[in-house]
C-alpha cells in the first residue's frame, strides 16, 4: 500500500505504452485470484501509472567495481525488495576490500563487466574457427 493505495503491477517490456491503459488495468487484475478480481472491479474506481523495471540483458542484476572509484548497485528487476540487503552487504564488502561472503561464481553472474567479458570471449571463439 503507497499512500493508502493498493499498487499493482511493473513491467519489463520495453515496447510497452507510458500511457496508462485499460489493458493495463484488465492485465494486472487478471494476475489476482478471482474472488479478489471481482471485489475490486466492484469496489474501486481504477487510477493508475505506469512503471517499468530496470533489468540486464539476462536479467541478473549488476553489482560490482564499474571503473576506479565508481560502483554499480543497479538493474534489481522485480526481485529489488528481496535481493537488495545481501546485495548492499556484498557490494559495502567490496567497497571496504573485504571477501564478498559468496562463491565465486555468483559473483561473476551479478559482475558488471560480464557482458563486455562475454561478448570479448565470443570474438575470440570466433577468430579460432
Amino acid at each position: 500500500m503507497i499512500n493508502g493505495k493498493q499498487v499493482l503491477g511493473a513491467s519489463f517490456d520495453l515496447s510497452a505504452t507510458t500511457q496508462v491503459t485499460q489493458r493495463g488495468h484488465n492485465y494486472n487484475i487478471s494476475l489476482l485470484p478471482d474472488a479478489l478480481q471481482k471485489q475490486i472491479l466492484d469496489t474501486y474506481q481504477l487510477q493508475g501509472r505506469v512503471s517499468k523495471r530496470l533489468a540486464s540483458q539476462d536479467r541478473w542484476p549488476l553489482v560490482g567495481d564499474w571503473h576506479d572509484t565508481i560502483h554499480l548497485f543497479s538493474a534489481l528487476g522485480s526481485r529489488g525488495l528481496t535481493n537488495a540487503p545481501l546485495l548492499g552487504l556484498i557490494l559495502a564488502r567490496k567497497i571496504a576490500d573485504r571477501p564478498p561472503g559468496l562463491e565465486r561464481n555468483i559473483m561473476k553472474i551479478i559482475d558488471p563487466h560480464r557482458f563486455a567479458i562475454r561478448a570479448t570471449r565470443t570474438k575470440s571463439r570466433r577468430k579460432s574457427i
